[in-house]
C-alpha cells in the first residue's frame, strides 16, 4: 500500500518534531521514528484501527500525546490527514464528516 499525505501534513509532523527536539535533544528523531514505526504498521494492516467517523481512522502515538488521522482512499492508497497533539481542541481535528474535507488534498 501507498501512504500519501494531505496538504500541509508533512509540515504538521516537521514542526511537532523540531518542537520536542528543543524541548529535549534527540528527542525529535524518536518522534520520526515512532510515526514511521506506525506508518509501517497502518501500510500492512490498514484496517486495524476503527473508524471514528465515515472512513476517518485515528491512532494515538504510544509515547507521544499525539494522534494521528487517516483514512482509505482506495485499496492501494492511504491518506494521512492530520497529526496533532491530543490537547489541541476537537476543532482543530480533520473536518471528519463533510464530504470533499479540502483536508483531503494531496500534496
Amino acid at each position: 500500500m501507498k501512504i500519501r499525505f494531505a496538504a500541509g501534513v508533512g509540515d504538521e509532523i516537521t514542526a511537532i518534531a523540531e518542537y520536542i527536539e528543543k524541548k529535549r535533544s534527540g528527542y525529535g528523531g524518536y518522534f520520526l521514528d515512532d510515526i514511521r514505526e506506525e506508518l509501517d504498521a497502518i501500510r500492512q494492516f490498514p484496517q486495524m484501527h476503527q473508524a471514528i467517523r465515515r472512513d476517518y481512522r485515528r491512532v494515538s502515538l504510544k509515547r507521544w500525546k499525539h494522534h494521528l488521522f487517516y483514512r482509505l482512499i482506495d485499496d492501494q492508497t492511504i491518506l494521512v490527514v492530520r497529526v496533532i497533539h491530543s490537547a489541541r481542541s476537537p476543532e482543530l481535528w480533520p473536518q471528519l464528516n463533510r464530504p470533499g474535507n479540502p483536508g483531503d488534498q494531496i500534496s
